[in-house]
Formats: structure tokens, sequence, C-alpha cells
């Protein structure tokens, strides 16, 4: 994993889990820090910590990731902060794979194989592979051997098996006289690659605890009174990796309802507090062998086929009752009980913080214990009080707000230079976001990702408008038009991207040098600070060789400066940085002045500066807090489309100019949650697909 010592992660495990004390060993060995969660794992949390910058870091299982995953937005953006994630050895699809992937797109993603009896048996680095290999566990590292038995078990040997059991006092050899041991796990190599092909034998794994299914009827058998009847199996669960499904024989006289209470309080008693993993429900027959052996993968089949039983539903706004209702599947919820009366767990109260938070807009601490007419009381009052967010989402905001109103020819002089603002934000979220990947040589595909919202519509509509003109232009397409003048016009504002483009072309080939890569890796603001500084001093001294105020001063050398600053803020982490930074800023900002004679652009880069370096965050109203977050993160979406529909406005539809700014905004803005909700649509499309 290329674990430093600046990691700090989130063990969200279990620590008397093999996995969870083995990463706290592996932060310890590298230097770091870790954190142990007092309630277990919790995203609302770890949100906190991320913004806080207290963890850089996460290790789960994958179905507590899945919690997170069924509803990305409770980290708003800020995956891309985390470094560093194992992944426990649950199965994982490819498509919930590539999810992670994109959720944390700087992150060294890896997922362990290997049982209790042997730890850690196979890696598989999910962020540095592709395609079908995602299905895959990895392959074995160091002394760990792997190999498939006649009957296809997997089978493990090496220095990290456990050589016996204790059971009743007594030490059970679990390896042969070979060394290997024979897990009860089905798998395949494809290549180098393992697959995991599901559990040989019936054992429920939810949410870690595993279930022998055999004893589990027994045991609610024993409750009810009967002897037969009821059959169990496990089923997928979206929350706990596998449910349960009890088929109950028709004609036997049982309540399913009374069934369903025994299954409950049989799992309560193991450790499993199942919510809504239990579904029960009548079997014409029970699927047996001859000898009267249950058929438990027939028994699930059966599951599938039968319809779902209906569901209490909950719509967001509806209540805090109703969402009591729907998490624990009853309509019997008391005003006087709390969460943890109810049976809650660790794993819905993830559920159930992230759910409420939506229903209240912020959470008090305690309000797992807090009876659920307390929590009615807090409905819309939370909402009104102020609500901390980055500094950096509301420059992001006003940057292309401002830009909107220039491509809207709407003439305060206020609104100009909200281009240079961007230009800044972009160098300090490269540095926030893109820094550790390309420090490890991972350049281009962070940089093309970075752009491509921006250069796929651009090359679309530069194609459009040759097509419409007629003739062909090389240096559209080639993105060197800003080098020769702008000759001709686009609706859509191209010499932003061929500027953006060279810039990060030139950021990019100055890291494929690994010196350079060594130098920022150990001392990342000195280096920030030397290359901010040189490109200041490049921009100040280039008019004597090259005099672009023909060509709008459009060019790498002063964007590169003002990128660079924004990426040495980034790293001014103490206050002597700071003012070093803020410094520069000062200096930056006056030599555009003098080379541009425009002040009001350089203004916003001071702006910038001193808000990224002295007010990180600041409190607003919670509404307006979703506004800003809203926009702020749509902002290269707003940036391509608004210019084309204030061309139409004004243009086409004589519109004046603020009616102009105010419809292509709000416009632009539509068009781009329309396009989201497109972009969702296909990925839980692709995801069901797969």
């Amino acid at each position: 994993m290329r674990v430093d010592s600046s990691i700090r992660e989130y063990i969200g495990v279990p620590i008397t889990f093999s996995f969870g004390l083995g990463r706290c060993r592996a932060v310890a060995a590298a230097g770091g820090k870790f954190y142990i969660p007092e309630r277990g794992f919790d995203p609302i949390e770890i949100r906190r910590m991320l913004e806080a910058g207290e963890i850089n870091a996460i290790s789960a299982v994958p179905t507590l990731f899945r919690t997170i995953l069924q509803d990305p937005s409770v980290l708003a953006g800020l995956g891309a902060r985390v470094k560093w994630i194992e992944i426990g050895s649950q199965y994982m699809s490819r498509a919930e794979k590539e999810e992670m992937k994109e959720l944390f797109p700087n992150a060294v993603i890896l997922q362990h194989y290997g049982l209790t009896e042997a730890s850690r048996t196979t890696f598989l680095l999910i962020s540095d592979t592709e395609g079908a290999a995602l299905e895959s566990v990895g392959r074995p590292f160091g002394g760990a051997e792997v190999q498939i038995s006649d009957e296809g078990r997997i089978k493990i040997r090496g220095p990290h098996v456990a050589m016996a059991r204790v059971e009743d006092g007594t030490l059970i050899p679990l390896v042969g006289k070979d060394g290997w041991f024979t897990t009860g796990d089905n798998g395949h190599f494809e290549g180098e690659n393992l697959f995991f092909d599901g559990r040989a034998d019936d054992i429920i794994n939810s949410g870690g605890i595993k279930v022998d299914p055999a004893h589990l009827e027994q045991d609610v058998q024993g409750r009810l009174g009967v002897d037969s009847g009821i059959a169990i199996a496990g089923i997928p669960d979206a929350v706990r990796g596998e449910g349960f499904f009890v088929g109950v024989q028709e004609g036997r006289g049982l309540d399913l309802e009374v069934v369903k209470s025994a299954v409950h309080d049989a799992l309560k008693d193991r450790g499993i507090v199942p919510g809504k993993s239990v579904r029960v429900q009548g079997v014409g027959e029970i699927p047996s062998t001859g000898t009267g052996k249950i058929q438990r993968k027939a028994l699930a089949a059966l599951c599938r086929m039968e319809a779902a039983p209906e569901r209490r539903s909950h719509a967001e706004g509806a209540g805090v009752i109703s969402l009591y209702e729907h998490m624990f599947d009853r309509k019997d919820i008391a005003p006087t009980a709390n969460f943890r009366d109810l049976g809650g767990d660790s794993l819905n109260y993830v559920q159930m913080t992230i759910a409420l938070e939506k229903e209240l807009g912020a959470l008090p601490s305690n309000w797992d214990n807090l009876p659920v007419f307390e929590l009615e009381k807090l409905e819309g009052g939370i909402k009104r009080r102020l609500s901390e967010m980055e500094s950096n989402i509301l420059l992001r905001a006003l940057a292309i707000t401002a830009i909107v109103a220039t491509h809207s020819r709407w003439d305060p002089a206020f609104v100009y230079g909200g281009t240079q603002l961007l230009f800044f934000l972009i160098g300090y979220n490269l540095a926030r976001f893109k820094s550790s990947a390309f420090f490890r040589g991972n350049i281009w595909g962070p940089l093309f990702s970075y752009t491509r919202v921006l250069l796929i519509p651009y090359f679309l509509f530069s194609a459009l408008y040759m097509l419409k003109e007629h003739r062909f232009y090389p240096d559209l397409l080639f993105l060197y038009t800003n080098f020769i003048g702008p000759h001709y016009t686009l609706i859509f504002p191209y010499w932003f991207v061929q500027v953006l483009v060279q810039c990060l072309l030139l950021m990019g080939a100055f890291f494929l040098i690994p010196a350079v890569r060594k130098f920022a890796t150990n001392r990342p603001w000195p280096f920030s600070l030397a290359v901010a500084t040189s490109l200041v001093v490049v921009w100040l001294v280039s008019p004597a060789v090259w005099n672009t105020s023909y060509l709008d001063y459009n060019v790498p050398q002063r964007y590169l400066a003002i990128l660079w600053l924004g990426w040495c803020c980034y790293f001014a982490d103490t206050p002597p940085r700071r003012f070093i930074a803020l410094i520069l800023g000062v200096a930056l900002i006056l030599i555009d002045y003098v080379l541009t004679d425009l002040f009001r652009y350089p203004v916003w880069i001071l702006l910038g500066t001193i808000t990224v370096l002295y007010l990180p965050t600041v409190r607003v109203p919670g509404l307006l807090r979703d506004g800003v977050q809203a926009v702020g993160a749509a902002t290269f979406q707003i940036f391509v489309l608004n210019g084309i529909i204030a061309y139409v406005l004004l243009y086409h539809l004589s519109f004046p100019k603020p009616l102009a700014f105010a419809f292509s905004f709000l416009g632009s803005i539509a068009a781009s949650w329309a396009i989201e909700r497109g972009w969702e649509t296909y990925h839980l499309w692709r995801r069901r697909t797969v």
C-alpha cells in the first residue's frame, strides 16, 4: 500500500478481529496514527474527520463500505482526500470496486482474501486494476501459496497459516502433513489471480458473524415447539453481505410473523440484530434430498422466485416516526423508545445516522440515546442553525458566478477576474486531491479525469463550429489558438480549456522526472514554494522575450504562476508558511497588474489566497450551504453550458443582459443537474447489469 508516516487511519472494524489488529500494527509500523471509533464504523464521523483533516485512510469490510456506496453523498466530495484503503475479505463485486475507485479517486485501495486461520493470503490492488480482474481477490504474495483442490476448494500454505485451533481445551490440527490448509471456500484461478466462487458449505456470513443455518433451524423450531417445517438459507443482503431466508412449509399452521419473531430472537442471542435482512415466506415444499438433507441453494432460489414482501416506505421529510418505522420494519414505534431500545446495532446505526441527518439537517451527538419524541422536536429546528462549509467551495461558487456574468456581457467591473480565481482554485485542489498520485508517478490518468468534463464538450462544440463554418481549424483541434490570437469567436470560451490543458501537460511532464517526484514527496512545502516562486519570476521576465498583450495575456506562463500559487497555499500548513505564501501571492498580483494594467483581475487572486490560508471554513445557513455546494460541485459543467445559453438569449432572443445572466446561470445549473441524474441512472443500470 506504500504507507508512510503521514497515514491517519480510521479503523472501521473491531481490533479484536485479525483484520483490525493487523491494521493497527501496519499503521504503527509506518510511524502513523490510527483512530478507533467508539461506536464502530460511522460515515458521518468519517466525513467530519475528513473535513477536519484528521484522517486520510480507512479500513473496513465490504458490508460497511456498502453503506457509503448506497449513498455516496454522505461524503460530499470528500472521497478525494482519502489516500489509503484496505478492504477485508468478504466478497465484493467488480461493479462495487469500480464505484470505490470513483468515490476515492486518489486512494491506494487494497483488498485482501483469507480466513481468520490464514489472514491476508491474497491481495488485489484495486486502484491499479481494470476490467475483469476486479472480480478477483488478487494473488498471493511473500511466502503464501494457494492451490485449488480436486473438489474445487481453496487450499492455503505458508507461514501465516494457523497450525491448529483450540476446541474444548484440545488443539485440533488445521493443516495436513504437507502444510496445506483446506478452506471451506470454492475458487478458481485465471492467470495469477484467484477468484472466490462462494462458500463450499452453507454457513451464512451476516456482517462478519457466521451462522450455521442447521443450528439456527433447530433453535427456532425449539422456540416454536415444532420439529420440522422450517428451513433457512443465506441470501444476498445489500447491507450485511448475507441475509436469512426462512422457508415455512405451507399447511403446517405456522404463523409467518410468529416465525419471524422467533428467528429475530434466535439471532439476537448470537449477537445479530438482523433488521430487514430476514425474509420469511411460505413455500409449497422445502427442497431436500432423498435422505432428507435440505438443499439450501434450491431453497434460496425459491426466495428469488417469490414476490418480495411489501416493505414500509419512507419519503424524505415524512418525519422521524416514519423513518424509524421504515428502518426497523415496524409500525408500533413508541414515542419514548430510542434507537438502542429498538435493537439498533452498528450497521443500522450507520444507515440511521445518514437518514436522520437528511431528515433533520444535523444531529446531536447523543441522538441514539434520545427518545423518538425528543428527536421529533428537533425537526426543522436544527436546519435553521448555521452550518460549516469549506470556503474553497464558496470561492468556486463565486468564481463561476462571475464567469457567467462575464459571458452574459454584463458589465459590472467587479465580476471580471473569476477565471483567474478558478485557476488558483484548480491549483489548490490539484495539490489537495491529486498530489499523492503525482508523487507516486500516477499522472496522466488523474489529469484526464480532471479535464474530461471540459475536453469532451470542447471538441464537440469545436467540431460543430467547423461544420457550421465549412472550414477546418487545426489550432482549435490541437489546442493552440491562444498562441496565434483570437481571430474568430466560439460560443464556447475555448481559450480557458486550451490554456488549462497546456498548463496541465507541462505539470505532468514535470512530474515525470523521478528527481522531481522524490523532492516533492520528501519535502512538499519547500518544493511547492520553490516551483511557485520560479514561475512568478518567469512571468515577470517573460515580456522581455515575448510580449503577449496581443493575446490578451492568455498564455501558460501567466496561468502556471497562478495555478502553482494555489498549489503552494495548500502545503502552507503553519503560520510562517502561510505568511510566506501570502507574500508570494501579493507579489504575483502586483507583477500581474504591472504587466497587464488590469488590477481587477489579480484582486480575485488575492481574495482566494487570503481566504484559503486564513479562513478555510465559514459558517452559513444550512439552506444557503446546500445551494453553494451544489453550484461549487458543478463548476465545470456550468462553465461548459452557460456560454451557449447566454449566446442564445442575447443574440437570438434579445434578452437584457441581467436577465440573460440570471437565466443562463439557472439554466446551466438545471442542465448540469439533469446530466448528473442521467449519469447516476446509467451507473445504477450498469451496476445492476454487472
